[in-house]
């Protein structure tokens, strides 16, 4: 099977590209691009056919960034004209060897249960070089929209959704118009896991070659465990969180690299490293102030153990100092340096004893005259700080004077005008309860009076109820409209795509497809958030009857259910059991479930095996769906109880159905029979895993246990 040659080469690296060229791509004017750079004093032509090279592409890039363009497209335009290592790396990987090559990706979709799809984020070409892919390399190597199918994934392999790994792939050769083309090659190499693990981190400074690692937040994971920190400007590493805090894994020290992006996996998030970093580093000390005054008496003690002895009779004690560094390592060496030129500059505020201090001065004219001038010179910053700051919280006090004296007034007014609000509720109150008391007393006549009214009413001509045949519709999914091409469903993944494709059209998650799915599978009746859910359940069949009916207040027996809309539905199910066949119960806690439909609820539970009126079991291509109104805030519906609704499915009341999906879904309609819906039923472990994850969202969803 050969591969499209067109899709499959990356462009000529170049040196230079038109600004004609930057303006269409980022979609901003010729003119802001040059003032851009003009500002920056880089003064270019306006002509259309200015080239604009590397250096001056990323002086305008790093400036558009920082007016929120969007960094991808930047990067983007950046790889195709100026990555040159990348653009000959790409050349090598064409169309008749691209199945040579390892691929690297991560789980990315979770499909029936078991199957996957695997997101192309990079190629490992034969001599272990890296190559990250853009999202458009990705779904031109790895046709149509850059993943690589494998049914069976998580029953074959002990692998999560969100792992990177690397793997072999083969042609998908029974994948349909608008499926992966790809496929894992399982009989040749293991999957095996990538990459070396890191996180994004954040307030990360370096200070001189110190930095202060209480300041670093991770974001995302932070689980016990090694890492390398990844932020704007820099590798850091080797890091670890233990209880939750970040600490060198190392000798309380840290390398830093400069950043480098051909090193990095970076999908929603999830980050690798290709390979350890290497090339020129910088080595950091990470000690706090404590740490590194207890490590410079250590240090004292290795020179000679009785440290004071030692500073008392040795006036030149400075210099035995540099004896300490002839055993150590060479990073470690310029580790310590850094640490002593600390010590140096913060000698002041060595963390000593009063004795210790005491002893010092004593024994050490220098140390007395230098510890002398420090005291000297601390007062007199303190004296000049001391004033700036009173004279400044003067300022701010006259300041909040003049506030709170505002927020007094304005409070006394307020309180002077809910006295009369709270006047006038007293008033009305009184008002109220003595319009009470009234009807109390006048009760027996008030109902005496009704009475009348009622038998008057009711004793006027009234027409026979009959099955009110106008108030439901049976309307079809069908195959009605010519100009779209259906093709005959088969396989659940197929119809998840169309179902997801159903979803998306009608503004809702597209992933709760496979959820719906499973629970339509399950249960004879569902309850949804939204009546979209099961509508573009019941439109992904093209093959479907079906009724939407709204519940009415005055349903008090089951024969307002069956008149309307249940029976018609009922025996539709059982005449065209070719056809799925849906009722759509609108509000279903207008009235009492228990009064009008309780048959039903007993054919649900198995407690009945025929339907009053129909007398006939229940259809198996028959699906109940419902959706409840408010029962408080505002308060117009009936409370549900869940013991009522046993044996009943429920979908959207748990996670977010109305997020919104930057993907576009689109698919070729299928055509799904009864049989093949039927076909996807569950094992007895998903089968279980669906009720329990029901059970949690019944919590959401009833209001008396």
């Amino acid at each position: 099977m050969q591969l499209n040659s067109q899709n499959m080469e990356s462009p000529e690296p170049k040196t230079t590209i038109r600004i004609s060229k930057i303006s269409r791509n980022l979609d901003i004017s010729i003119s802001e691009l040059v003032n851009i750079l003009k500002n920056k004093g880089c003064v270019i032509s306006s002509n259309p056919n200015t080239k604009i090279d590397a250096k001056t592409f990323d002086l305008m890039g790093s400036i558009l960034q920082e007016l929120n363009v969007n960094k991808e497209k930047i990067e983007a335009l950046k790889q195709n004209y100026f990555n040159k290592k990348k653009g000959i790396l790409m050349q090598e990987i064409n169309a008749d060897r691209l199945l040579e090559y390892k691929v690297i990706g991560i789980i990315d979709h979770v499909l029936g249960g078991k199957s996957a799809r695997i997101k192309a984020l990079a190629i490992l070409n034969k001599n272990n070089t890296s190559i990250n892919l853009t999202d458009s390399e990705a779904e031109a190597y790895f046709p149509p929209k850059g993943y690589i199918f494998e049914p069976g994934f998580f029953h074959n392999f002990k692998y999560h959704e969100n792992e990177i790994v690397s793997f072999y792939i083969e042609v998908n050769e029974r994948a349909e118009f608008g499926h992966d083309k790809y496929r894992l090659k399982i009989n040749t190499s293991e999957i095996k896991n990538y990459g070396i693990n890191a996180r994004k981190i954040t307030g990360f400074k370096k200070n001189k070659l110190t930095t202060d690692l209480s300041l670093v937040k991770v974001e995302g994971d932070t689980s016990d465990g090694k890492f390398y920190g990844i932020t704007e400007k820099y590798i850091v590493g080797e890091l670890r969180v233990k209880n939750e805090k970040i600490e060198p894994a190392l000798h309380r020290r840290i390398k830093i690299w400069d950043f480098e992006k051909e090193n990095i996996l970076n999908y929603n998030g999830h980050i690798k490293l290709h390979h350890c970093p290497t090339g020129e580093s910088l080595v950091l000390d990470c000690m706090n102030d404590k740490q590194l005054f207890d490590w410079f008496r250590d240090e004292l003690k290795k020179v000679e153990p009785d440290y004071v002895s030692l500073l008392d009779f040795k006036a030149k004690w400075r210099t035995e100092i540099p004896k300490l560094f002839t055993q150590a390592d060479k990073e470690r060496y310029e580790v310590d340096k850094v640490r002593f030129d600390r010590i140096e500059e913060k000698f002041n505020y060595l963390d000593l004893s009063i004795a210790d201090i005491k002893t010092l001065i004593e024994k050490s004219d220098s140390l007395r005259e230098a510890f002398n001038k420090a005291i000297e010179n601390h007062k007199e910053e303190l004296k000049k700080g001391y004033k700036t700051q009173f004279e400044e919280f003067q300022k701010d006090f006259e300041k909040q004077k003049i506030l709170i004296e505002k927020q007094i007034v304005t409070l006394q007014e307020s309180k002077i005008e809910k006295e009369r609000v709270l006047d006038s509720l007293k008033s009305e109150i009184e008002s109220l309860t003595q319009k009470i008391e009234n009807i109390n007393q006048n009760k027996e006549r008030i109902l005496a009076d009704f009475s009348i009214i009622k038998d008057v009413f009711s004793n006027k001509d009234k027409p026979e109820k009959t099955k009110n045949q106008d108030s439901y519709l049976i309307e079809s999914y069908d195959t009605e409209n010519e100009s779209v091409t259906y093709q005959i469903g088969k396989t659940k993944e197929q119809f998840l795509l169309d179902f997801q494709s159903q979803l998306w059209r009608n503004s809702i998650f597209p992933n709760f497809a496979n959820k719906m799915s499973n629970i339509m599978s399950v249960y004879k009746a569902v309850f949804v958030k939204d009546i979209r859910l099961g509508l573009s359940y019941a439109a992904t069949t093209n093959n479907a009857l079906y009724i939407i009916q709204q519940v009415e207040p005055d349903w008090l027996h089951f024969s307002d259910f069956w008149n309307n809309g249940l029976g018609a539905i009922w025996q539709s199910a059982h005449k065209y059991p070719e056809k799925l066949h849906f009722l759509f119960l609108e509000d279903i806690n207008m009235s009492s479930p228990e009064c009008f439909a309780r048959p039903l609820l007993d054919m649900i539970t198995g407690i009945r095996k025929l339907i009053p009126f129909g007398k006939t079991p229940y259809p198996e291509n028959l699906k109940i769906i419902a959706t409840k109104i408010s029962t408080e805030n505002p308060e117009i519906g009936l409370p549900l109880n869940e013991q009522t609704f046993k044996g009943w499915g429920c979908v959207g009341f748990k996670g977010d159905i109305y997020k919104k999906s930057e993907e576009e879904y689109k698919s070729l309609p299928g055509i799904f029979s009864t049989k093949t819906i039927q076909s996807f039923a569950l094992d007895n472990a998903e089968i279980e895993m669906i009720q329990s994850d029901v059970k949690s969202e019944f919590n959401s969803l009833f209001d008396v246990e």
